[in-house]
């Protein structure tokens, strides 16, 4: 498969391959709109809010569980006072990152909002 994507993308550019990658892999991804960079989603999210303001999104963990060699923490990520979404994962960064994602994919259904408003 990775060759098949590799000679659509050097025969037909960018937009040919995600065209391909979405149809074939449409049902382990669903339909998607855009692509989310999953490399860096707290640099992303960040990126995203300085257009609606100079604040930085602040992350908390509310809770860790489960034994010391096998924990679980929780983080919310919150923007201006308002909490933006919540994420788990085995590690605090883990954990921000998830709430990071899940905080663009939010962002990312709701029309845009006018700097200062």
């Amino acid at each position: 498969m990775k060759r098949c994507w590799g000679a659509v993308f050097l025969d037909g550019g960018f937009e040919a391959s995600e065209q391909f990658v979405r149809r074939h892999f449409r049902e382990a991804f669903g339909e998607v709109a855009d692509i989310p960079i999953l490399e860096n989603p707290k640099g992303e999210l960040q990126e995203l809010l300085q257009v609606r303001s100079a604040d930085a999104p602040l992350y908390h963990v509310i809770s860790i569980t489960g034994p010391d060699h096998d924990r679980v923490f929780e983080c919310t990520v919150h923007h201006q006072g308002k909490e933006l979404a919540r994420g788990r994962g085995k590690s605090k960064k883990e954990a921000e990152s998830e709430a990071a994602l899940a905080a663009l994919n939010k962002l990312r259904e709701q029309p845009p909002v006018a700097p200062g408003k």
